[in-house]
């Protein structure tokens, strides 16, 4: 009885062995290789589509968003803008035209949205406003403000939306017919995280 243990202990090893052998001996190898490649127009092109200006206000209660159709928005019988662009550049540009402003001390404000869809929160950093005239007849202030409106930004996040506030205000009463023409640009940095 002890040599048939032994036996059949032996044959059951033995039987272990093969078939240990047997699966060892069935094998696959996996390679892996390839490239990355990272592009500045790339990742030029996908920021430049996910910032741009989505609607515009008098007074923050009542947005008018862009539309493509018709990019030019009337806002009041006083005041209109056009929300432009092409490309990666659509809805970066803005042009406004108010007919309101007559005496000294009377303003306009203007509200845009800004709004980032990227993943990379954006700092902002915006020109001085320049008045292409030869009168001084009109004051240009803007500022950026978080999407409520409650304080100021220089920070646009991921996935979100800021308010830039411009007003416009009259110095001095002119004699005479006078236009004011107003520029100024804001640049959005993507963070580099």
């Amino acid at each position: 009885m002890k040599n048939r243990k032994v036996i059949v202990t032996a044959f059951l090893l033995v039987a272990v062995m093969l078939l240990g052998v047997g699966y060892a001996a069935v094998s696959d190898t996996l390679n892996f290789s390839g490239d990355a490649t990272i592009s500045g127009d790339q990742a030029q092109h996908e920021f430049d589509v996910d910032v741009r200006i989505t609607a515009v206000s008098e007074d923050m209660a009542d947005w008018k968003e862009y539309n493509s159709a018709g990019p030019e928005i009337d806002i009041a019988d006083d005041l209109t803008v056009d929300i432009m662009g092409s490309g990666d550049n659509e809805q970066d540009v803005v042009d406004f035209q108010i007919f309101s402003l007559s005496d000294a001390g009377q303003s306009q404000v203007i509200w845009f949205k800004v709004r980032n869809d990227s993943a990379h929160d954006a700092t902002l950093y915006g020109s001085e406003i320049t008045e292409n005239g030869t009168h001084d007849y009109f004051e240009a202030v803007y500022e950026i403000y978080t999407a409520d409106g409650s304080a100021t930004t220089t920070v646009l996040p991921a996935a979100g939306e800021v308010l830039v506030k411009l007003t416009i205000t009259v110095k001095g009463t002119p004699t005479e017919l006078y236009q004011g023409n107003f520029s100024f640009v804001i640049t959005a940095e993507a963070s580099q995280s």
